[in-house]
């Protein structure tokens, strides 16, 4: 199994959509070579932060949107699990749960982690795949 969990750094550093799709492309075929099961976990909401306000965090949201479609589109043409973390603003369990937020408002906590855990292992159904 290969599990990538990428693509936030590439949201918040304004990387070119262009190069954001070569790169989860290309991550998705070499690891397609290496194992029978692979499976991209990009960042949530990186919007949704505590660290950005508007109208940063709108720009933020909208790249995360782009991210999680680039990766959709690669997972579904590769034969790759998508896990999707992407939730808007008023389903958002870290807007929920504020605790979820490690205190440097832009990463999760140690909670926050598990939420991200559980979510893998429940859309990735990794129990019964790995069991």
């Amino acid at each position: 199994m290969v599990l990538v969990m990428a693509g936030g750094n590439d949201v918040v550093r304004l990387r070119g959509l262009a190069a954001m799709q070569r790169d989860v492309n290309r991550v998705t075929q070499r690891a397609r070579q290496r194992a029978d099961l692979v499976v991209l976990l990009p960042a949530g909401n990186v919007g949704n932060a505590p660290l950005f306000f508007a109208p940063v965090s709108w720009l933020m949201t909208w790249r995360s949107r782009q991210l999680h479609a680039i990766v959709r589109e690669a997972t579904s043409r590769q034969s790759v699990l998508y896990v999707k973390l992407f939730h808007e603003r008023a389903d958002d369990p870290f807007v929920r749960q504020p605790q979820l937020n490690a205190v440097d408002g832009l990463h999760p906590s140690d909670a926050g982690y598990q939420v991200w855990f559980d979510e893998l292992m429940a859309q990735a159904a990794l129990r019964r795949r790995l069991g």
